[in-house]
């Protein structure tokens, strides 16, 4: 689901993606960081929807549509660094961030860019998920 923008935003092959989010997504935080971030997309995609609802809706959609392809998210240039401060997260998670790029995501301007991108890719893949 993920590696088809972090292909984008890193401009990777996407199987090369696919591979360094296996790597990445083993850091139990950022994991949770990001299942929290569609999770919350799919609430504000589908506010009336209670949690068991959302969930069988979800299950309908996955047996219809095996095989699925997801888009990549589509982003203007003025939220680019939301996207790479994400993609250093995910690097980082996969052993391969610089010092100086962590260094960045580490400050404060950085978890504040890191934020706004994990919530649009949250959003971006709710509505891929309910699509």
């Amino acid at each position: 689901m993920i590696a088809p923008t972090y292909a984008k935003i890193k401009n990777l092959d996407p199987n090369d993606a696919y591979r360094m989010l296996g790597s990445a997504l083993a850091d139990m935080r950022l994991l949770d960081q990001v299942q929290q971030a569609i999770w919350r997309g799919l609430e504000q995609q589908r506010a009336s929807m209670d949690e068991a609802g959302m969930v069988t809706h979800l299950e309908k959609r996955f047996a219809k549509k095996k095989g699925k392809r997801f888009k990549p998210l589509s982003y203007r240039s003025s939220e680019e660094g939301a996207y790479v401060a994400l993609s250093i997260a995910f690097d980082r998670g996969a052993g391969v961030a610089s010092g100086e790029a962590v260094d960045l995501l580490l400050s404060p301007g950085g978890q504040e860019l890191f934020d706004k991108g994990l919530t649009g890719l949250g959003l971006h893949l709710a509505k891929e998920l309910l699509r």
